[in-house]
């Protein structure tokens, strides 16, 4: 981050991130404009006045001590969480790679591929053989049809790299190679 800092009275994260793009098809920015975000009206704030643009293709890195807010932010960016005050302006097409599934997915690693491309827009045969290529690619293909709650911690960071590639932001699958 530039100009990180963590306010020492109440330990929240204060971040202003500059990330630039190359190579990639030019879309709007994702602009986060003072940002803050809390659990419940009277909650501890976890992050406060964010001010954060992101141009397509960035790729950005997020520091800080343990509880400042890093893993809140990247939810407001991929947009699986709103915040509790600010804006956040032009969302295009993330991708996320998350630490962990949840352990009562329903899929096998092929099924939760597939179908988080449907969810991105592939059409389903398109989707079902992405995710195949996906597995292939990252040598986890002999997977494909085990649960998702089986999956060892490196199979399961597998399928995670490849949901995020999955249906790329703003490109075809074959750029990513």
């Amino acid at each position: 981050m530039v100009g990180r800092e963590v306010d020492a009275g109440t330990g929240i994260l204060r971040a202003r991130v500059r990330a630039t793009a190359r190579g990639w098809p030019q879309h709007s920015d994702l602009r986060l404009a003072g940002v803050g975000r809390r659990h419940g009206l009277r909650g501890p704030w976890i992050l406060r006045g964010v001010d954060l643009t992101v141009s397509p293709g960035s790729l950005i890195r997020v520091e800080g001590a343990n509880g400042t807010g890093k893993f809140t932010l990247l939810r407001l960016l991929a947009g699986t969480d709103a915040p509790t005050e600010g804006r956040v302006i032009g969302r295009p097409r993330t991708a996320y790679v998350p630490e962990r599934f949840p352990a009562a997915l329903p899929f096998t690693a092929a099924g939760y591929l597939a179908r988080l491309g449907t969810v991105h827009g592939l059409p389903r045969r398109a989707a079902a053989r992405a995710a195949q290529e996906w597995l292939e690619r990252f040598g986890a293909a002999a997977y494909a049809r085990t649960p998702m709650a089986e999956l060892s911690k490196g199979s399961s960071q597998k399928v995670a790299v490849a949901q995020a590639l999955l249906a790329g932001p703003g490109r075809p699958l074959e750029a990513v190679a």
